[in-house]
């Protein structure tokens, strides 16, 4: 069963909207009947990283072919929508986060987010940053959420030309050249919304992302003041979840899953492809070619083991994330970003975290279950998270704890507004022996702080901790903050 518990220059690149594209977004409620994953883990991880061998059956394929391509199946779409919706290399952010921001999986309220698909097929991109006193990061991820180098010096204002490779030309005098190792590739900009020391700079973050530029170089050299980023409303721009329509597809119909995925992985902009991308993709269009004229030969046996290897994959998939716990039942990749050819591990990071930092810039620890093993259910207890005195959270940001759906991964809904609560957040209690304790549940429990609240709901949840810019303890690969206790 499935853990979805109810729950990434002409400057406007336009892309032909593909046929079938967008049929399994009728099916995405179905989804959030289905229970939670027994799949092993063991299985596929063990030979994720290996080439097809000519032996290897189409079952065994498909499921080494799910794995490997998951996550741009999600960051192709969301580059055809965008491209739709506001063009290519058009930074755009959210006005407010909202429990109805679904576009982003696990979007957080402690930034002020500005975004786009980069796309440099028709020469150079500029992106200007603002002069600002405010703490901010730029994260650039490939077509398979791998982090890649910005190479733009932390902290400083200016214009950085982001250049394709084999690119020869003259840049406009004093924009810097920072070259980009793909045609195609997403950057995500984050304001941070309080200092260290918990001051409040949404007035800063705000004045930075709007002073936020990215055009092409034709554009920016006709008029460098162009292509400010785009502020938008949620609704209706950020409301549809990618993430829900790839799992009802691959779960409802996984037939078209895996054309919609042979699609992604076909178009020119999926890069970077390593020869064993390109072997098992090979092999897997020749299994599902045969088996679709199996089936239209009246034998449906070829395409329904095909099917059901999608399912199992994506099963596997889930699995990775939330079983991969340590003693306070908290999940956590040492690699994230980083993934190297553990594919198992990349595509459950890019299901419950798309476009996470690696773990030099941010540690992301995940709970499904509270200490005792449970999963977290506001409908039987309240909980408590406390940090002790002498293992506060190290962190040369912030550190944050969110509270999400767990299929979907979105913010819970509550009266208050309140997604989160931080290191910053303003009146935070401390206990008189100097530990800090979250209470997490539907209503305020008596006696708290609101300030120590973290509103849940009534149902299954699940529990984001961050951590922007480890140090100390959490800069360790073998920290895990403790285990969430039922209260009652």
């Amino acid at each position: 069963m499935l853990h979805l518990s109810s729950s990434g220059s002409s400057g406007r690149t336009r892309h032909r909207r593909p046929r079938g594209a967008w049929l399994s977004v009728v099916a995405v409620a179905g989804v959030l009947a289905l229970g939670v994953p027994t799949a092993s883990v063991a299985a596929v991880r063990g030979g994720g990283s290996q080439s097809v061998a000519a032996h290897a059956t189409a079952a065994q394929t498909t499921r080494q072919y799910v794995i490997r391509f998951w996550p741009r199946w999600t960051t192709y779409y969301q580059q055809i929508f965008i491209s739709h919706a506001l063009g290519a290399n058009v930074l755009h952010g959210p006005k407010k986060i909202t429990p109805l921001m679904n576009a982003i999986v696990a979007v957080n309220d402690d930034t002020l987010y500005a975004t786009s698909f980069v796309d440099l097929r028709n020469g150079p991109v500029v992106l200007t940053i603002p002069a600002t006193n405010d703490v901010y990061s730029i994260l650039a991820v490939d077509m398979f959420t791998n982090v890649i180098p910005v190479n733009i010096p932390s902290q400083r204002p200016g214009a950085y030309a982001l250049v394709p490779p084999g690119w020869k030309g003259t840049l406009p005098a004093g924009v810097t050249k920072v070259p980009v190792p793909y045609a195609v590739t997403f950057w995500n900009v984050r304001a941070d919304k309080y200092s260290s020391t918990g001051q409040n700079m949404i007035p800063q973050a705000t004045a930075f992302r709007m002073g936020l530029h990215m055009a092409t170089l034709a554009q920016y050299e006709a008029d460098p003041s162009t292509g400010p980023a785009e502020i938008l409303p949620v609704v209706p721009n950020y409301v549809f979840s990618f993430k829900l329509a790839q799992d009802a597809s691959v779960t409802l119909t996984p037939t078209l899953f895996l054309r919609q995925t042979q699609r992604a992985v076909a178009d020119p902009t999926t890069v970077p492809l390593s020869p064993s991308d390109i072997q098992l993709s090979q092999a897997f269009n020749r299994d599902f070619a045969a088996a679709r004229r199996a089936a239209a030969r009246g034998n449906p046996v070829p395409l329904l083991r095909i099917d059901a290897a999608a399912r199992s994959a994506y099963r596997a998939i889930v699995a990775a994330w939330i079983t991969n716990t340590g003693p306070t039942n908290w999940t956590h990749q040492d690699n994230f970003g980083e993934w190297g050819t553990d594919y198992l591990a990349r595509a459950a990071g890019a299901e419950y975290i798309q476009f996470g930092n690696n773990n030099a810039a941010a540690g992301y620890y995940d709970a499904f279950k509270d200490g005792t093993g449970q999963l977290l259910n506001g409908a039987r207890h309240n909980y408590k998270l406390t940090f002790p005195a002498g293992d506060l959270p190290q962190a040369k940001r912030f550190w944050s704890v969110t509270a999400y759906t767990p299929g979907n991964v979105e913010p819970i809904p509550n009266r208050l507004d309140k997604y989160l609560v931080a290191r910053y957040t303003p009146g935070l209690v401390t206990n008189p022996d100097g530990s800090i304790t979250i209470y997490m549940a539907p209503t305020k429990p008596a006696g708290v702080p609101t300030a120590n609240w973290l509103p849940t709901r009534r149902g299954l949840f699940s529990i984001l901790m961050r951590v922007y810019g480890p140090t100390g303890n959490t800069a360790s690969p073998t920290y895990a903050p403790p285990a969430i206790m039922p209260v009652g």
